[in-house]
C-alpha cells in the first residue's frame, strides 16, 4: 500500500536521519507538516531536499498552504519550480486555492513578479484583465547626487537658502517581466508593455 511503502522508505533512511521519524509516522497531521515546513525553510544543509520530498508525498490538499508558501518564498528556483509543479498537477480545489493566494499577491508591487511567476502554468484566461493592470507600475526612486552636493531653493521672502539635502524621490516606471510572460502566453498576442494596445484587444 501507498502507507506501507512510505514507511519502507522511513526504514531505509531512520539511521541516517533519525529526527524525521516522528514526522514521517504523522504524514496527515497538520501541525507536523508545519514543523516539516519550519525545517525545510531554516535548514541550509542538503537535508532540504529530503524534507521537500516528505512534503511531495502528502495529499495535495493537506500540503496546499506549505507548497504556495515555498513558491512565494523560496529563493531556491529548483525548489520553487518543484512546488508549482506540485500545485499545478494537484486537483481543481487546489489549483485554485494557489491561484487564490498568487492573485492576491500580485497586487503587492514587491510580491508581483513572483505571484505572476507563479501564476504562469496555473493561470486562465480569467486573469488576463489583472495581468493587464499589473504590467508596470511606478515606483519612488531617489536619483543619485554628488557627494556633499547643496540644496539651494528660494524662501517666501525672496533670500536663497543652501541645504545638504537628498535630492527629492522621483517616480519611475516599472515594467514587469514576470507578468508579460503568462500574459502573452494567455493572449497569443506580443504587444510588449505596451497596455493601451492590450486593453484594445482585450476589449475587442
Amino acid at each position: 500500500t501507498d502507507t506501507g511503502n512510505k514507511y519502507m522508505m522511513y526504514h531505509r533512511l531512520e539511521n541516517r536521519q533519525p529526527h524525521i521519524a516522528f514526522l514521517f509516522q504523522n504524514l496527515n497531521e497538520p501541525l507536523v507538516i508545519g514543523k516539516l515546513l519550519k525545517l525545510f525553510s531554516e535548514d541550509r544543509s542538503q537535508d532540504r531536499a529530503f524534507y521537500m520530498r516528505l512534503l511531495l508525498q502528502m495529499p495535495p490538499r493537506a500540503v496546499a498552504s506549505a507548497m504556495i508558501s515555498i513558491a512565494m518564498e523560496e529563493q531556491d528556483i529548483n525548489f520553487v519550480n518543484e512546488a508549482i509543479g506540485f500545485l499545478d498537477g494537484s486537483d481543481e480545489v487546489v489549483r485554485e486555492m494557489a491561484l487564490a493566494v498568487f492573485e492576491g499577491k500580485l497586487q503587492n508591487k514587491k510580491s508581483r513578479d513572483r505571484a505572476a511567476y507563479c501564476m504562469a502554468t496555473l493561470a486562465d484566461e480569467r486573469f488576463i484583465s489583472m495581468l493587464i493592470g499589473s504590467l508596470l507600475s511606478d515606483e519612488l526612486v531617489v536619483p543619485a547626487g554628488p557627494p556633499g552636493a547643496l540644496n539651494a531653493g528660494v524662501g517666501r521672502d525672496g533670500g536663497v537658502g543652501f541645504g545638504a539635502g537628498a535630492p527629492k524621490p522621483q517616480k519611475q516606471l516599472v515594467q514587469h517581466k514576470q507578468v508579460l510572460a503568462p500574459l502573452s502566453q494567455l493572449t497569443g498576442q506580443n504587444f510588449g508593455y505596451d497596455i493601451q494596445a492590450l486593453q484594445y484587444w482585450f476589449a475587442n
